[in-house]
């Protein structure tokens, strides 16, 4: 006799889906290589289910969707329920008020960082709703608090040269748990002040301004060190603080920050809404940040195959940058011709035309001179792929090289993510030079990472 259906096979005969449907409709959602073509037929066994939290809800909120009703993970695989998975968003679904964001404020620095084991990031709309709230909701009247010990101009001061300084750090060294801990630790010290201190409202501003500087950045550190969900939460705070203050130009480089997370994980349709919305909400500012948002978007839509799509936000972002940075904010200061090119060149590198990424990418590189290494560094590996996508491999084994010296001065688990993808690249020949670039590709990958 065979054994009883478990739910998620009941579920997925409910939704009339097969197997094999379920997984390219997944891939069609998420990006190609999602899942496996036979990967429900393991799930549909008892005590089986998707590794990745996000891909269990994935499934849920797809068979959900077929069916027409919500589903949570549990419900298709009830042995998951003592696993503690936690969607991103925990605690910090509140009203965009100012009250609503000192509580978020509050969730975020009530616990040390969550073990992302537990954390499960947010996709499709859980995730580009945010977007949208930001967009649509009126920034609230912001309010003095007089119950506190109070807030000098020399205290924010402060606050806002720590922020600068680390900011430099970043530019320096990558990234890394160490700036990470700074980060986290100048967080709550804002937004204790916040919630224990006197100020007035002109003080509030700059209290919620400096929040949402310190949680971008923190979900920036958090994101180059993998931790996809917790630099969600991050950046889900520090939007909603960009928009008490009403902050636009902030509010839509935090969305620039969500949008290339989604570009990064392959879930380019998120990234799309994401980047769109934030051009939306800052149509009237053409500057640099304007012209970030639609250089991700085209690798959004790059990695979607819409060649044209792709075009159209490259030229709207060349426009942009073309206006000037005089209304450009300070913290702007790193979007660069070299790092706009650059993203022109991972974009046509990702709709399948490497010999056009090869030179944008170069072009890039020498307009960065000695500066943002890690960004270096990630163009490098870029150039690597698009050579060896030629078959031009002692070209990528130079490029690879070039990576991997910079590689070992910096804390970024991004960029070892990207090397990890030289070595099947350039094992496709047994050429000298590649074969050289490999085995230092393998030791590096096996060696202590960069700054810690």
């Amino acid at each position: 006799m065979s054994p009883d259906p478990t739910p998620f096979a009941m579920y997925l005969q409910t939704s009339g889906l097969t197997p094999e449907k379920l997984a390219r409709e997944l891939n069609r959602r998420h990006g190609a290589g999602t899942v496996g073509q036979k990967s429900a037929f393991y799930w549909k066994r008892p005590g089986k289910a998707p590794k990745e939290p996000a891909l269990q809800v994935a499934v849920a909120r797809l068979l959900g969707d077929k069916i027409g009703r919500d589903l949570a993970v549990t419900d298709l695989w009830p042995h998951l329920e003592t696993d503690a998975v936690v969607r991103a968003d925990d605690g910090l679904d509140r009203p965009w008020t100012q009250e609503g964001t000192r509580s978020a404020i509050a969730e975020i620095i009530r616990r040390p960082l969550m073990d992302a084991r537990t954390l499960t990031p947010l996709i499709g709309s859980a995730l580009t709703r945010n977007a949208l709230d930001w967009l649509l909701q009126e920034p609230p009247p912001l309010r003095e608090q007089l119950d506190g010990a109070r807030v000098s101009s020399t205290m924010l001061d402060v606050i806002d040269a720590r922020i600068g300084d680390l900011r430099r750090l970043d530019d320096e060294q990558g990234g890394g748990q160490m700036l990470l801990d700074l980060a986290m630790h100048d967080l709550r010290w804002v937004g204790g002040l916040i919630k224990n201190g006197t100020y007035d409202t002109a003080a509030a501003r700059r209290l919620h301004a400096a929040t949402a500087e310190l949680a971008q950045f923190a979900g920036w550190i958090a994101f180059d060190s993998g931790d996809h969900p917790e630099a969600q939460r991050l950046w889900m705070v520090a939007l909603r603080a960009a928009h008490t203050v009403g902050d636009d130009l902030f509010g839509a480089h935090v969305l620039s920050s969500l949008g290339y997370q989604s570009v990064w994980t392959n879930h380019a349709e998120d990234a799309v809404v994401i980047l769109r919305t934030g051009r939306a909400g800052i149509r009237r500012h053409r500057g640099r940040v304007y012209a970030l948002l639609a250089s991700r978007q085209a690798r959004g839509h790059a990695l979607l195959g819409q060649e044209r799509e792709m075009q159209a936000s490259l030229e709207a972002a060349a426009a942009a940058a073309a206006n000037g940075a005089e209304a450009d904010p300070k913290w702007s200061y790193w979007i660069t011709d070299a790092v706009l090119t650059g993203d022109r060149g991972r974009s046509w590198l990702d709709v399948g035309r490497p010999d056009r990424a090869v030179r944008e990418l170069e072009s890039g590189l020498a307009a960065f001179g000695t500066s943002q290494p890690r960004n270096r560094a990630l163009h490098h590996t870029s150039i690597a792929l698009a050579y060896s996508t030629q078959g031009e491999y002692d070209a990528a084994a130079a490029a690879t090289h070039q990576a991997l010296d910079l590689a070992n001065a910096l804390a970024s688990d991004r960029i070892y993510a990207r090397i990890a993808e030289l070595a099947p690249a350039l094992s496709a020949t047994d050429a000298a030079p590649a074969v050289e670039a490999v085995a230092r590709v393998r030791d590096t990958l096996s060696a202590p990472r960069g700054v810690r």
